[in-house]
């Protein structure tokens, strides 16, 4: 072969062929920028700073600013391209006061590098919870400083494509005879050098012989590549969008615009899909024209003391107004703002102080001691309303004593006194009377004392009642014509002192029975007229005796009219048109009819007839044309009283006290917005519909903050289900008890409503509150009542 002569590549030694191609990196260029010629000496300017202001928020990441000028020698403010030569000072940094809330940071699991070879940045999730809840909060709500890493380095193996030329295992190929020429084995495909914007990805490629060893025997020219494009989707950008308006209408504010990782289908990727180093600013400070200056502090007159006695608070109203009495933002007044509150001191505050223990109730056995409390005033223990202590735990009335042990081992147990057997005359209630051994148990009466056995019955009712015989109405005739008969029914009746009937024993009844059956005929069958009667009216009167009337005529059988003497033949007697009627005892059933039937026009109280019964009820204007009724409520304010407490707690997560009230609690008094408590002696009551009008404050006195209607409660105390507001309704004495179908309806937040009924309805007790709650009676029906008995 002539020396120097150019081959063909597959004439040489592939594995011996030198590299014609090898990367290579120098030092990074140098970024040439447009430089600003300094001034002239004559013309020397510099870059003059304010103090900062303060941060922008109270808790959290906010900003803080300052001015920054160009002036020259002279101090004067020279255009900022004169000092474009000399660094310009930031006008602005972050600032972080303290972190809000009390959220932590929470941290998920690293996700898995990116790249297979090389070196890469993994991710992880990291959020702002607040604990025990899954809701993910604001980041100012944790402590930027501590907030972890969400990115970190990775390294993967080195793209190095030697590891692919290792014995045959990771290269595909099959067993070759002997013999067989050599061919070209190709490895798996490593990992792509990026994850976009077009990578690369390596793979091996070795001649083998037909025995699976290395043989330069292949061609060159088929050679498979070993590298190959990979990735070559776009990579995602920062897209943003326009600078939104000033936040302030004048001086310095903040401007703000939607910053995005975007890619170019419009898909929107989180913040860690680019480049988080070169996102684009999503806020900036922004100016106005100067704000006026000549503002100043207005303070307001200082409210009244939050608490009708012992510590609380005045509060007034301290705003920011310029010379023409506009009000601006508090930055824009100088100096620190006035304080808006101070503290205060009512007086003192009633206390529960109990009277001493009675001597215990028994002489011998177990017993009970007996005291009485009273809501008292000031050293020397004025007397003042139950209802202003009502916030105070009350001293126990009664507690139990044990004397030494009485001899009987067995007592006369007795049982509840039944109701009596008449409203008058001679009447009897009665109850059992059992022999009992010391474990309640029912023995012979031998075993106790016999002298001191109780009664079993005692008379009752012994005002004398009117019994007489009350006939009924007569029916009509049995007979259209001749002789007929009429029949009525005559019974026993005892005229109760209110006037109401009560059916007895005919033996009770003295005198001669009035008849039950009389004659009667409408006329001769044979003759050509006869009576005809109409219906009989209604009452003439609404209650008492009155008479009821029908028409009498006398007819031909045609049903033509006839003059009465041509019926008054015998043997035909008239019928008769009128006749008594009694529609019960004569009581108003309103205060207007008080007016009317008693004539009164005086405030009172009157005794009604309301749906069939009789009702003592307190009449109000009755000196005007539109009185109302009242019920007078014998528990009196201490039993009648509804409140919306006015505590609420620093940590309202807890429940201190096991729910019980204490006046010394972690609290503040901004609790529930219409807090109050209010005690009534009177509600007002529609009669037509048995319902409480519970809004009604005409005999309600409200003795601290809002008044709170009738039948309400709430709070704004705690979100751990422990209601601090309460109501209590006492209709003991009035004959009425609140109705079954009455229903109390909740409204609020983290609201827990516990009421309690008498088995009656009598007494009604609730307890209810939230963060904020109230409870009050169905809206659409009202709080009903209905008569006991």
């Amino acid at each position: 072969m002539p020396k120097g002569e150019e081959l063909e590549d597959s004439e040489c030694d592939a594995a011996a062929r030198h590299v014609d191609i090898e990367d290579c990196e120098f030092a990074p260029c140098l970024e040439i920028l447009p430089t600003t010629p300094p001034p002239p000496a004559w013309v020397r300017t510099e870059w003059r700073t304010g103090s900062w202001t303060e941060c922008s928020v109270t808790c959290g990441q906010g900003l803080r600013q300052r001015y920054v000028s160009c002036r020259d020698i002279h101090g004067n403010v020279a255009d900022e391209s004169a000092c474009a030569h000399l660094p310009s000072p930031t006008a602005q940094e972050t600032c972080l006061p303290q972190p809000c809330g009390g959220g932590q940071w929470r941290t998920g699991e690293w996700n898995r590098c990116p790249v297979s070879c090389g070196s890469g940045t993994q991710t992880r999730y990291v959020a702002c919870v607040f604990p025990g809840e899954e809701n993910i909060a604001d980041e100012i709500d944790c402590d930027p400083s501590q907030r972890p890493v969400s990115e970190q380095a990775c390294n993967a193996n080195p793209c190095d494509i030697s590891r692919y030329y290792n014995p045959t295992p990771s290269i595909s190929s099959n067993r070759i005879p002997t013999g067989l020429t050599a061919k070209w084995r190709t490895g798996p495909w490593g990992g792509c050098s990026s994850t976009c914007a077009g990578g690369w990805k390596r793979r091996a490629v070795e001649c083998q012989d037909g025995n699976g060893h290395p043989s330069s025997n292949c061609n060159d020219r088929t050679r498979p590549s070993e590298m190959a494009p990979c990735n070559a989707g776009p990579c995602p950008i920062w897209n943003y969008g326009q600078w939104g308006q000033c936040s302030t209408s004048c001086g310095d504010g903040e401007q703000t615009r939607l910053v995005h990782c975007q890619l170019p289908n419009g898909q929107i990727l989180s913040d860690h899909g680019c480049e988080v180093l070169d996102k684009p600013l999503n806020k900036q400070p922004c100016r106005n024209h100067p704000c006026p200056r000549a503002a100043r502090w207005n303070r307001g007159p200082w409210s009244t003391c939050s608490v009708t006695c012992g510590r609380g608070l005045k509060t007034r109203e301290v705003v920011c107004k310029d010379s023409a009495g506009v009000t601006l933002p508090h930055r824009h007044c100088p100096k620190k703002q006035p304080r808006r509150q101070r503290k205060c001191r009512a007086g003192r505050c009633p206390k529960w102080r109990p009277n001493p223990w009675s001597t215990c109730s028994v002489t011998c056995g177990k017993g009970a001691m007996t005291r009485e409390v009273h809501c008292r005033l000031g050293r020397k223990g004025k007397p003042v309303d139950e209802a202003r202590c009502q916030g105070m735990k009350k001293p126990r009335l009664r507690r139990s004593c044990q004397v030494k042990d009485c001899p009987a081992l067995y007592t006369w147990q007795v049982g509840k006194w039944q109701k009596c057997t008449a409203a008058c005359g001679e009447g009897m209630r009665q109850r059992t009377v059992t022999c009992a051994d010391p474990l309640a148990n029912p023995v012979d009466e031998s075993y106790c004392d016999a002298d001191a056995r109780p009664e079993t019955s005692v008379d009752c009712n012994e005002r004398s009642c009117v019994v007489r015989w009350t006939p009924g109405d007569w029916s009509e005739c049995d007979k259209p014509c001749g002789p007929g008969f009429e029949h009525r029914s005559v019974t026993c009746q005892e005229i109760s002192p209110t006037r109401w009937s009560v059916p007895q024993p005919q033996s009770k009844c003295s005198g001669s029975k009035p008849s039950t059956m009389r004659s009667c005929n409408l006329g001769d069958c044979r003759s050509f007229t006869r009576w005809r009667t109409g219906p009989w009216s209604e009452c003439s009167v609404t209650c008492g005796g009155g008479l009821a009337k029908r028409s009498v005529q006398c007819v031909s059988l045609t049903g033509t009219l006839k003059s009465s003497r041509d019926c008054s033949r015998k043997p035909a007697l008239r019928p008769d048109s009128q006749k008594p009627c009694n529609k019960g005892p004569c009581l108003p059933n309103s205060c207007s009819e008080v007016q009317k039937l008693e004539r009164a026009r005086y405030d009172g109280e009157f005794y009604l007839h309301v749906h069939g019964k009789i009702l003592k009820v307190y009449c109000r204007d009755m000196e005007t044309s539109r009185p109302s009724e009242y019920i007078t409520l014998a528990g009196g304010e201490g039993r009648n009283y509804a409140e919306i407490y006015q505590k609420s707690l620093f940590n309202p997560n807890q429940c201190p006290h096991n729910g019980s009230r204490n006046s010394s609690c972690a609290c503040h008094d901004k609790g529930h917005p219409d807090a109050g408590h209010t005690a009534y002696n009177k509600v007002r009551i529609n009669l037509d519909l048995m319902q409480i009008s519970v809004s009604d404050m005409q005999f309600a006195r409200t003795v601290q903050g809002k008044a709170v209607p009738f039948g309400n409660a709430g709070d704004c105390y705690s979100t751990a289900r422990c209601p601090q507001g309460a109501f209590n309704i006492d209709l003991s004495g009035t004959g009425l008890g609140v109705s079954p179908d009455t229903q109390w309806h909740t409204q609020g937040r983290f609201i827990t409503a516990d009421i309690n009924r008498s088995q009656d309805g009598s007494v009604v007790q609730g307890k209810c509150g939230g963060y904020c709650g109230t409870c009050f009676p169905n809206p659409v029906s009202g709080l009903r009542v209905r008569f006991l008995r």
